[in-house]
């Protein structure tokens, strides 16, 4: 994983999952789709939500089986992707509490997967996160220390925001003794990372941590229209290059905020990939514009997103294959940022 500096050329490193799912057929599909992404850096592990039809309950012995089959499936899909030694980022996404983080632990993490252990809102951590910062450093596995920042709470707005969000790298160098950090800005009322001031405040603390700290920078981000729109993906192209041109790397997370249950894939991953490596060298005054440009083709509908599809109506449930429809969404949203905006996506992405 490299430790990028704003306007960077080097590629960043792209990561992607997260998405809510109902069935493990669906979990292993969508990481191995994924996983065959060449320009895939690792896996964020879909959140299994049940288990042989049952939902899963933090704290219970459905939390510590779903933690467990969460690692035992990851494994096994990157395995048939044909990259079993793909590292695994947030491995154990099920589980909530670090007795689940435990338990799933032992059934496949290796010492090249990451752990996740996160602060709270804003400023604070419990007892629960430092268990999993205690056992982590003792299994000898890397920790990713994550911060979400909620633009609109206790951070005010996006200088405040901003500013929280770069105050983080030493809590999570000293407290949770990341080797990661995982930093991302939500909007409080649109609960997305891809507003106008969450990308704003997300690119000015990158730029500070990234001059300043040797820590290397990850940002998870969510957009709000559902899967299959070309909202989507404008929205996921504009936090993907502030991102990116403020040093940072990435992991896409799934569309409509990441909270409706099978409304994610791995194309939104697939994608956010090519517009990472597409700009990365690019300067800061160049994508300032091509991101204003973004906003005034879905800002307005931020408040109002167009909902999308489940995972089960625009995949092959089978082969976990986009269909036809989706590939010429995604294709010519592609076409579209190359013919207006001289991106130039590698040619190693797949679908296109």
């Amino acid at each position: 994983m490299p430790k990028r500096s704003p306007e960077d050329k080097t590629p960043p490193w792209c990561s992607g999952g997260g998405c809510r799912a109902s069935s493990e057929e669906m979990l292993i599909n969508v990481v191995k789709t994924y996983a065959e992404n060449p320009l895939s850096d690792g896996i964020c592990s879909p959140c299994l939500t049940y288990i042989d039809g049952q939902a899963l309950i933090a704290g219970s012995p459905l939390g510590i089986e779903g933690a467990i089959r969460t690692v035992i499936l990851t494994r096994e899909a990157a395995r048939r992707a044909g990259r079993p030694g793909m590292p695994i980022v947030n491995g154990i996404a099920s589980a909530v509490q670090s007795q689940e983080h435990i338990a799933g632990h032992s059934f496949g993490i290796r010492q090249t997967d990451v752990l996740e252990a996160s602060t709270l809102h804003e400023m604070k951590v419990n007892f629960d996160s430092l268990n999993k910062v205690a056992f982590s450093l003792a299994a000898g596995n890397l920790i990713f220390a994550e911060n979400g920042v909620i633009l609109g709470g206790l951070a005010g707005g996006p200088a405040g925001t901003a500013v929280v969000a770069a105050a983080y790298n030493p809590v999570d160098l000293l407290i949770l003794r990341g080797a990661t950090q995982h930093l991302f800005t939500v909007h409080f009322g649109l609960g997305t990372t891809s507003a106008r001031d969450t990308i704003w405040a997300q690119s000015l603390a990158n730029q500070a941590v990234t001059r300043n700290s040797t820590l290397p920078l990850v940002c998870p981000g969510y957009v709000g229209a559902g899967m299959t729109t070309r909202m989507s993906f404008y929205e996921l192209s504009a936090w993907v290059m502030g991102t990116v041109v403020s040093g940072g790397s990435i992991e896409v997370g799934s569309p409509a905020k990441a909270i409706v249950l099978d409304e994610g894939g791995p194309m939104e991953a697939i994608f956010g990939s090519g517009v990472a490596h597409a700009v990365a060298g690019m300067s800061r005054k160049e994508i300032n514009k091509i991101v204003l440009a973004l906003l005034e083709k879905y800002e307005e509908k931020l408040p109002d997103p167009p909902t999308g599809k489940k995972y089960q109506e625009c995949f092959n449930m089978a082969t976990g294959a986009p269909n036809k429809e989706f590939i010429e969404v995604y294709r010519g949203v592609i076409q579209e940022m190359t013919d207006q905006f001289g991106l130039r996506f590698p040619r190693s992405l797949p679908y296109l």
